[in-house]
């Protein structure tokens, strides 16, 4: 988690480690069920309009963007807020 919430400040070790965590079928992608798990796990409870708004599955490269842009942050915000 602390990788998606540090989001642009995240070392290429760190974010390496945690699409490893995130990728539970080790088949190189997150899919959408990954993300949804994620944040069952840290009780909360997510809609599927919100999961939606994730583009997955995604890659290595593409999860990187999506935390350094902020978006790994912005959905665990959105998802504590309006839980």
């Amino acid at each position: 988690l602390r990788v998606l919430i540090a989001g642009h400040c995240s070392t290429e070790r760190d974010l390496r480690e945690a699409f490893a965590v995130m990728d539970q079928n080790h088949n190189g992608l997150i899919e959408l069920n990954e993300f949804e798990r994620l944040i069952r796990i840290i009780g909360r409870s997510v809609t599927e309009e919100k999961l939606a708004r994730i583009n997955a599955p995604m890659n290595y490269e593409q999860f990187k963007r999506f935390v350094r842009l902020g978006f790994g942050r912005e959905l665990l915000m959105d998802v504590s807020m309006n839980s």
